[in-house]
């Protein structure tokens, strides 16, 4: 019944019926949230040193969320060389790392997006710290950035993914 009510919303065609139209929905489900954008799992990238954090992160968005698939990594040079090999959706990117920090890894992605003519992903930073001015002017200027701050919570790191434009 959802799914008719859907398609007659949508003139009887839903997102990756022939690409057409172009958006990305959230479905409600009973307890799971389903987010489709344009016809295909939606993909994201969790960047962050902190073992726990990445399983905590995992862990909320299997249960919140049907149809995502979830990558992690333990640097930004990391999550730029997985960037290379999949174009995520959403980027879940802590700002300090070893290696390379969040902010140097996205100013790359944004480099890789602006040669390869890919669109840029979603990107919401964490930090436990005060975050650098670079990312609060980011953040308030582009409406495909969010900033959270550990230890982040349940309902804002939901919020956020939902906010997937």
């Amino acid at each position: 019944m959802l799914l008719r009510a859907i398609r007659s919303r949508f003139k009887n065609r839903l997102p990756g019926d022939n690409e057409k139209p172009c958006l990305v929905m959230l479905l409600i489900c009973g307890r799971q949230a389903f987010l489709v954008n344009k016809g295909h799992i939606v993909k994201i990238l969790i960047a962050d040193d902190e073992v726990k954090l990445r399983s905590i992160f995992k862990t909320i968005l299997s249960r919140e969320f049907s149809d995502i698939s979830i990558d992690a990594v333990v640097n930004g040079a990391e999550a730029v060389d997985a960037f290379r090999a999949v174009n995520y959706d959403v980027l879940l990117m802590d700002l300090y790392m070893p290696v390379q920090d969040g902010y140097g890894a996205c100013l790359e992605i944004q480099e890789i997006c602006g040669k390869e003519k890919l669109k840029m992903p979603y990107v919401i930073f964490c930090t436990g710290y005060t975050a650098p001015k670079e990312i609060i002017k980011l953040v308030a200027d582009k409406n495909h950035y969010a900033l959270l701050s550990k230890p982040v919570e349940y309902k804002k790191l939901i919020d956020a993914i939902k906010a997937v434009k």
